[in-house]
C-alpha cells in the first residue's frame, strides 16, 4: 500500500486494482484489510462481499458459496435508501453486491478483470 490512508473503501479499491493486475496476495492482504467492525457494518454485508472475492480469489468455491448464501439471507434494512449524487432516491438491487457475486460466479476461474465485469 502506498498510501497511508485506512479509510476501508480506499483500501478495497487499491485491492481491486491488484486483482485487476493479477497481483493475487497484494489484493488479498489489501482485501483483509478492508473488512468493517460488525457495529458499520450496519446489516449491509460488506464484509460478507469481502469474504465471497476473498474466496473467488483462492479459488476456494465452497467459502464462496457460504458467503453468497449469508449475503442472499440478508433481509432489507427497513430504512435503507440510496441517492444520486444530487440527492434523488435510485433504485437498487438487494442485497447489494449480489450482481458482482453472480458475475463472479459465472465467470469462476476466470481473472478477476473478467469475472468481475458485471
Amino acid at each position: 500500500m502506498a498510501h497511508k490512508v485506512k479509510d476501508y473503501l480506499l483500501v478495497w479499491h487499491e485491492g481491486q486494482l491488484r486483482a485487476d493486475l493479477n497481483q493475487t496476495a497484494a489484493a488479498i492482504s489489501l482485501f483483509r484489510q478492508s473488512y468493517k467492525p460488525a457495529k458499520e457494518d450496519q446489516g449491509m454485508g460488506w464484509n460478507l462481499y469481502v469474504d465471497g472475492t476473498i474466496a473467488f480469489l483462492k479459488g476456494n468455491r465452497a467459502a464462496f458459496h457460504v458467503a453468497k448464501a449469508k449475503l442472499a439471507a440478508l433481509p432489507r434494512p427497513a430504512n435503507f435508501t440510496m441517492e444520486d449524487p444530487d440527492g434523488k432516491p435510485v433504485s437498487v438491487k438487494w442485497p447489494l453486491n449480489m450482481n458482482v457475486f453472480e458475475s463472479l460466479e459465472r465467470r469462476w476461474g476466470r481473472p478477476y478483470k473478467i469475472a468481475y465485469n458485471c
